[in-house]
């Protein structure tokens, strides 16, 4: 602890380390305070930005979502091979198009890819 000079035997050296100590003490604090606005304006970024990246993954979700329920497999009443309602345009018991295997390419585009060998990590 600091040896404490009663008040009234302060000399005006003392007051001047007095005061220089209060002023760095008061640039500190300020330093100190710009550097925590930066900070935490840094956080409300980087909380909005990955606010932003969640609702942009679950619209994206969605989307497979809809597209999966889309590119569904039926069995052919033709042949009863599995094909892809919407790629063959099953629709009531008919194909508009030619049968489209089931999982369709759309499907397979969906599904993780493994990487290719050779390809760049």
């Amino acid at each position: 602890m600091t040896t404490r000079i009663p008040f009234g035997n302060l000399t005006p050296a003392d007051l001047d380390q007095l005061y220089e100590a209060f002023e760095t003490a008061r640039y500190d604090a300020e330093r100190l305070r710009a550097r925590e606005h930066r900070f935490r304006t840094r956080a409300l970024k980087a909380e909005a930005a990955v606010d932003h990246l969640t609702d942009k993954y679950r619209g994206a979700e969605a989307a497979v979502e809809r597209v999966r329920a889309l590119h569904q497999p039926v069995t052919s009443p033709y042949d009863g091979r599995t094909i892809c309602t919407d790629c063959s345009g099953y629709g009531t018991g008919s194909c508009d198009a030619p049968p489209q295997p089931y999982p369709c390419p759309t499907i397979r585009a969906l599904e993780p890819q493994e990487p290719r060998p050779g390809a760049g990590a």
